[in-house]
């Protein structure tokens, strides 16, 4: 337990140098390799103590019809994810701090000579390593743990590598945050990766290419229909679309749970140990630096 902890822990910290110092880059070559670096690295050592079996790290009896729905939870919990980070960043912490300056290669100007490895990386590589690591390791040594902790800390690192590695700052580690319990409720359910990683790749996938969808659906227009605005954010349509959102998500939710009902042995508790303890001290550092050094770039630009 205390050597993923450690794992996750590293990765969070090798990912914020991505983050921070190509923060105003727009070559992504670079930061794809660095990415890699940082997921790679502390998980070949991880499997080289362990030396997992396939079998355990991506679970055994993987079902197709679960793993379909899992992708679909994914996209039904997007818009209540954005909902919740457009709120945050345009009338909370646009109000308290400043305007958002987005990563260099995510302004609209670089997405389009950019775009396919951008998609290759975020919509790819990142989930595959993110299923072994989160889905496949950490997930198959909660798994006897309580659930409610052993899906609180899986959607904790999900949040804080999302946060770094699809570089969206504080909202990020709401959006994917709130991404990484639906996954972790899902990859803890049917005891496979697979399912963790239909939900976070398909919600990255609407991320990057359904956006301009649902803004464009939830603009404001004049009467010429000439956008003026979008929709508030506790406004009927919003809050209709995050209700039924909301109810897609727990029916699919309660699919899986039929579907992989058994009886299981009593769960045992977390060993938290001090060493897992100071693991996850630092992973709350990085966040506290993240978030700082947000911050102070939204107070410095306004």
């Amino acid at each position: 337990m205390k050597a993923t902890f450690w794992t996750l822990t590293t990765t969070a910290v090798l990912a914020v140098i991505p983050y921070h110092f190509l923060y105003d880059e727009t070559a992504i070559s670079g930061r794809t390799l660095l990415v890699i670096g940082a997921l790679g690295l502390p998980l070949f050592l991880l499997y080289l103590q362990y030396s997992w079996s396939w079998d355990e790290l991506l679970g055994t009896n993987v079902d197709p019809v679960s793993i379909a729905l899992s992708g679909l939870a994914g996209l039904a919990i997007w818009p209540i994810a954005w909902w919740l980070m457009g709120w945050l960043q345009d009338e909370v912490l646009f109000d308290l701090t400043g305007a958002y300056s987005s990563p260099a290669i995510y302004r609209p100007t670089n997405l389009e000579s950019i775009w396919t490895l951008l998609v290759i990386t975020d919509v790819v590589i990142i989930p595959l390593a993110l299923m072994l690591l989160l889905w496949g390791a950490a997930r198959w040594q909660l798994q006897r743990s309580n659930k409610l902790p052993a899906t609180l800390i899986l959607a904790f690192y999900a949040g804080v590598l999302g946060m770094l590695l699809f570089r969206q700052g504080i909202v990020g580690f709401v959006g994917y945050g709130l991404c990484g319990l639906v996954a972790a409720v899902v990859s803890l359910q049917t005891r496979s990766a697979w399912a963790g990683l239909a939900t976070q790749g398909v919600f990255v996938y609407a991320d990057l290419d359904l956006l301009d969808n649902l803004t464009t659906q939830m603009a404001k227009r004049s009467e010429d229909g000439t956008i003026t605005g979008i929709e508030p954010y506790w406004g009927m349509q919003w809050l209709a679309l995050v209700l039924i959102s909301a109810l897609v998500v727990v029916a699919l939710l309660q699919v899986i749970r039929f579907r992989h009902e058994r009886q299981t042995n009593k769960a045992e508790p977390l060993n938290w140990t001090l060493g897992t303890s100071a693991a996850f001290g630092v992973s709350l550092l990085v966040v506290v630096f993240v978030f700082t050094d947000e911050i102070i770039r939204r107070v410095g630009g306004s």
